[in-house]
């Protein structure tokens, strides 16, 4: 794993970092080839949708147009006490490890400083069931690519899945600000716990070949020749 901090991520510089392979982690920028789960190794693949003439899956239109009741809003990074609330419910039942508070999720256990110590141009998601926050995230804008960092919702709403929605609704919003890029993170092979992250539509995925530092064309055969050339 290799890490950088201490600098303001936001603009070209961003947009440079995550076209290399790196992406956010609470106030640092890192990159990685490898995950470790109950003792086994997966070889992950930075993912990124190229955005110029994007369509989306069959699937990714059916979700939006039957969530097209709520609304959406897209405002500046900032906490409030609704957010926290919303995330201490999800937190409560999520299945999977991570952080107890959206400060230690977004700026680390020692990092309470919001207001400071944001080091990424943020964008705070909210989706509402008429007045009630049942789902909100956060991304990073660089200047023509976007990162979506973190998800999180009412589960009482999961059947609508919230979670797929908000990167939908975040791509759109990365569509109609011309961006070129959106980043979701990694996806791992033989590991389908992140294979979410295709949903929007896997034809116009590209994934991050760090030996030879190109994008190509996502598909399963490419993950599993990369991952049988990293093998020792």
């Amino acid at each position: 794993m290799q890490t950088h901090n201490h600098v303001k991520f936001n603009g070209p510089l961003l947009d440079n970092l995550l076209a290399q392979g790196y992406y956010r982690m609470r106030q640092e920028i890192f990159t990685t080839d490898f995950i470790f789960d109950k003792d086994n190794i997966y070889h992950v693949y930075w993912l990124r949708f190229k955005l110029a003439d994007f369509r989306f899956s069959t699937a990714a239109k059916k979700l939006l147009k039957a969530n097209q009741h709520f609304s959406v809003s897209f405002t500046p990074f900032q906490l409030t006490g609704e957010l926290t609330a919303l995330y201490q419910l999800y937190f409560s039942q999520v299945n999977f490890d991570a952080p107890p508070t959206i400060q230690d999720f977004l700026f680390g256990e020692n990092n309470k400083n919001t207001k400071r110590k944001n080091l990424f141009e943020s964008i705070k998601i909210e989706l509402r069931d008429n007045d009630h926050l049942i789902a909100a995230g956060f991304f990073d804008k660089g200047f023509s690519t976007l990162a979506g960092i973190m998800n999180f919702y009412d589960p009482a709403y999961k059947k609508h899945s919230p979670g797929k929605l908000l990167m939908l609704l975040k791509m759109q919003y990365a569509i109609q600000n011309n961006m070129s890029y959106y980043y979701p993170g990694y996806i791992a092979y033989g590991y389908p716990k992140f294979d979410y992250k295709l949903f929007p539509n896997a034809s116009f995925a590209e994934v991050y070949d760090s030996g030879k530092r190109l994008w190509y064309p996502y598909n399963n055969t490419l993950l599993q020749l990369l991952s049988a050339r990293k093998a020792p």
